[in-house]
């Protein structure tokens, strides 16, 4: 979460993110809980309800700072699961690469499905993308290109199995992800799957 996409870290946008995700749920009467973590848990604030919450998320979480650190996604589940008992929507923030790197996150995940619903949130790198679809010119050029269409046929089959195992998934660009995930938990509360 310490790479730069479109001139913020994926850890400002992702804390952007929980903000406004949080803010959502605040307003809809939802107990709102949120925890940092890389290979031990940094930070938990126990779910509740109230703008007071609100401001006591904003304080917590505004002033860390990520570090290149591998993270403890299986750890993390298991604080989750021993904090919270009752069913609960849980939302992790991440960067997904493929299968083979990301096989702790897709073993973590699926842990917690079906007696929680866990969503898995990713910041696709528009840069990627970009990459990806631009015709060539050159050799290097060309091998640019088919590192950056490998990575993403990569991410699709790492999310087709998060999907297959009961795991919500949304991938999108940095500056549209806190829009899409809250219309996402929208969508949820609207059909009772919370």
């Amino acid at each position: 979460m310490t790479a730069q996409v479109q001139g913020l870290q994926r850890f400002d946008w992702g804390l952007n993110t929980t903000l406004s995700l949080a803010l959502a749920g605040l307003h809809r009467g939802d107990r709102v809980g949120v925890g940092v973590f890389d290979r031990q848990i940094h930070t938990w604030i126990p779910p509740e309800r109230g703008q007071h919450h609100l401001n006591r998320l904003i304080d917590k979480l505004t002033p860390i700072q990520p570090e290149l650190l591998e993270s403890d996604y299986l750890g993390a589940v298991t604080h989750v699961v021993k904090q919270q008992s009752r069913r609960a929507l849980v939302v992790i923030i991440t960067d997904l690469v493929d299968i083979t790197a990301s096989s702790e996150l897709l073993a973590a995940l699926t842990r917690l499905a079906p007696r929680y619903l866990p969503f898995c949130v990713t910041l696709a790198d528009p840069q990627v993308d970009k990459l990806a679809h631009t015709l060539t010119e050159n050799v290097t050029q060309s091998y640019i290109r088919a590192v950056a269409l490998d990575l993403l046929a990569q991410r699709q089959l790492a999310f087709a199995q998060l999907k297959q195992k009961g795991v919500l998934v949304l991938d999108a660009p940095a500056n549209q992800i806190s829009e899409q995930l809250v219309d996402r938990y929208l969508q949820l509360k609207a059909r009772n799957q919370l």
